[in-house]
């Protein structure tokens, strides 16, 4: 899928003798390396080049090629969109093709299917970018379906905890509820073994006060049985009898009384 090409650079503008032939040094060194898949010293020679001459569409693109080959993919993006700033359509092709590979192994499919495409407007006869193209398109389709699912997932993750919360939170109003409810049972209790005790004690207060007058009317007849035995006081009956005697005695008084008077109206002449 991959295709990274190395540019080396022959034709140099404003660069001495000397520093020419190190700079070329340096591109030839880097080029073997690269080669032989010494991808870091390939690095290290480009690097040092571009020193030489900063700027260089042509060293851009083969440092990028390098970081990507390194697996840096986000630095060798950085350095295939420096490379795009060329005149030699060829080269720019390359770097949208190769800045496309880079996107689609960091999984950015949509800027990678944009690259592909400008390579193919530059270059229209590019299999390798038609193929890539085609399956970096398959493998949007399956990231958004992937990320759907995943989206659903946490949905119905999130539903789950909710669910999972409403029910614990059921529980926890059930078991306050039933807290609650054990707590009123247990105060009915304890209120009706107050109204209890509080009966109890009323009934025991009753009882004790009428034990306490049943005894002070047995001290209050004994007391009685004492003095009628002393001859202080009378009994009822004895008091009954004395009654009905002053009662009969006034009735004989009166009727003697009464019987004078009778007498004395009967006299009619002179006593002289």
């Amino acid at each position: 899928m991959l295709k990274i090409t190395c540019t080396a650079f022959f034709l140099l503008i404003s660069v001495s003798i000397v520093s020419a032939e190190d700079f070329i040094d340096k591109i030839s060194n880097g080029n073997k390396a690269f080669s032989e898949k010494k991808y870091t010293e390939a690095f290290d020679f480009y690097k040092s080049a571009e020193k030489d001459l900063p700027n260089s569409s042509e060293l851009e693109y083969n440092l990028a090629g390098a970081l990507y080959q390194k697996n840096d993919f986000e630095q060798a993006i950085e350095k295939y969109q420096q490379a795009l700033n060329t005149n030699d359509l060829n080269l720019e092709a390359q770097a949208h093709y190769n800045l496309a590979n880079s996107y689609f192994q960091k999984g950015d499919y949509e800027n990678a299917i944009t690259s592909y495409q400008n390579s193919l407007m530059i270059n229209p006869e590019d299999l390798d970018a038609k193929y890539n193209l085609e399956l970096t398109r398959k493998m949007l389709k399956e990231q958004m379906k992937n990320q759907e699912n995943k989206q659903d997932q946490n949905q119905e993750n999130k539903d789950k905890e909710k669910e999972k919360e409403k029910q614990e939170q059921q529980e926890g109003d059930q078991d306050q509820q039933g807290d609650q409810k054990d707590k009123q049972e247990q105060e009915g209790d304890q209120e009706q073994d107050q109204q209890q005790g509080d009966e109890e004690k009323e009934a025991d207060k009753e009882k004790s006060e009428a034990q306490k007058q049943k005894e002070a009317e047995q001290k209050k007849q004994e007391e009685r049985k004492k003095q009628e035995a002393a001859g202080k006081i009378m009994s009822k009956e004895d008091a009954e009898r004395i009654l009905n005697g002053i009662k009969d005695a006034e009735e004989d008084q009166q009727k003697k009384l009464k019987r004078k008077m009778i007498n004395q109206s009967e006299y009619y002449g002179n006593d002289w």
